[in-house]
């Protein structure tokens, strides 16, 4: 490379410095002295490790990384400390919740708040099965018992039905669990 060559390298290299907010005599973003520009350097990008608190499917997990890389993930940064132990808080525990659903009522096992997002009923902690929730009678049905081939057994129907029937009207409710003994 000859004299020419070098100061057009040099004078090209400064420019592509100013452009891109980086200095040839300092560390990266520092201007160097004589070369200023109206150019402003891009936004420091956060390369300090923090803990992360990420939700995944089983809950939440602590990952390592930047605070960038954390609000991307939609975590909660938690700072300068170690992932071990989990510093991440438990998810909330499930209950048992009676979500109304067109005409009957559905168990669905989720966190207090999803109960009442959904409108439901918390049974508190519990399983659902079996369903813990009772559909309202369809307006105008009664519990109506009647023996048939020698066992007691429970029909929803209206009350002229289960007079008809020879049955005996146990008045609203429904059949589950069955009311009527054998």
């Amino acid at each position: 490379m000859n004299v020419r060559e070098g100061r057009m390298m040099k004078q090209t290299g400064w420019a592509i410095a100013a452009l891109f907010g980086v200095s040839l005599m300092g560390a990266p973003g520092v201007w160097a002295a004589g070369h200023a520009t109206n150019r402003t350097s891009p936004p420091a990008q956060s390369t300090t490790e923090i803990a992360c608190c990420v939700p995944d499917d089983e809950g939440v997990e602590c990952e390592t990384g930047t605070a960038d890389e954390c609000a991307a993930a939609q975590g909660v940064n938690l700072g300068a400390v170690a992932c071990d132990p989990n510093p991440c808080p438990p998810p909330a525990p499930e209950i048992a919740c009676c979500v109304p659903d067109d005409e009957e009522v559905e168990c669905e096992e989720e966190t207090a708040d999803e109960c009442t997002a959904d409108g439901g009923t918390s049974l508190g902690a519990g399983t659902c099965d079996p369903n813990p929730c009772v559909s309202p009678p369809p307006p105008g049905d009664i519990q109506c018992c009647r023996t048939d081939d020698g066992e007691t057994e429970c029909e929803e129907e209206t009350a002229d039905e289960c007079t008809a029937d020879g049955g005996t009207n146990l008045g609203a409710g429904t059949c589950d669990p069955n009311p009527c003994t054998s």
